[in-house]
């Protein structure tokens, strides 16, 4: 019992001067401070599951395979033409609109990993998931992104309406094994 009483006391002044009372490198690791110097991203309250239409942030199988993910990368693909014929000022309201898309329309969310052994993510600033959305689209070049629009074509379908006044290829007509073009394969 004392000991309880005496954990219980440590957790509370822990939280009063916002450290982490565990000697634990990982719980002291894997969460970021907001800045106040008092939440910290691994508090109960921001820990979450993932949801349908969230984006998981990072590399894997995983993030690949997951639903929202390939609705992010199909928009992104949709969304390739306009980002690329807009001005240097006037990417970051391509990337504007991505991220509204996944936050606004869809209701998701950008998460990073914090324990996939118990499926919890935290939710990342927006600043963050714009910052993510801007190098997904620089990425654009390296990766087989008409591969990618094609095998969501159905995906593709839906988010051509949302964007109508976006220019997207006709995914209808392309072949996965004639989706990648000599032009888009990346130097030697």
């Amino acid at each position: 019992v004392a000991a309880a009483k005496a954990a219980a006391a440590k957790a509370k002044a822990s939280r009063d001067d916002g450290e982490s009372s565990s000697g634990s490198s990982k719980d002291s690791s894997k969460g970021s401070s907001n800045g106040s110097g008092k939440d910290n991203n691994d508090t109960p309250a921001n820990l979450v599951h993932p949801r349908a239409n969230d984006v998981l942030c990072g590399r894997g199988k995983l993030r690949q395979l997951h639903n929202g993910n390939q609705l992010y990368l199909s928009f992104i693909c949709s969304c390739k033409q306009e980002y690329e014929d807009a001005g240097k000022g006037f990417k970051i309201h391509v990337v504007h609109k991505v991220v509204d898309y996944i936050t606004k329309t869809l209701n998701g969310r950008f998460l990073i990993a914090h324990d996939i052994s118990r499926n919890l993510w935290v939710p990342v600033p927006r600043a963050k998931a714009m910052s993510k959305t801007s190098q997904a689209f620089r990425d654009l070049p390296k990766v087989r992104l008409n591969n990618i629009c094609t095998s969501n074509s159905a995906v593709s379908k839906g988010i051509t309406s949302y964007t109508a006044n976006t220019t997207t290829a006709n995914t209808d007509t392309m072949r996965p094994d004639t989706a990648v073009s000599s032009t888009n394969k990346p130097p030697p």
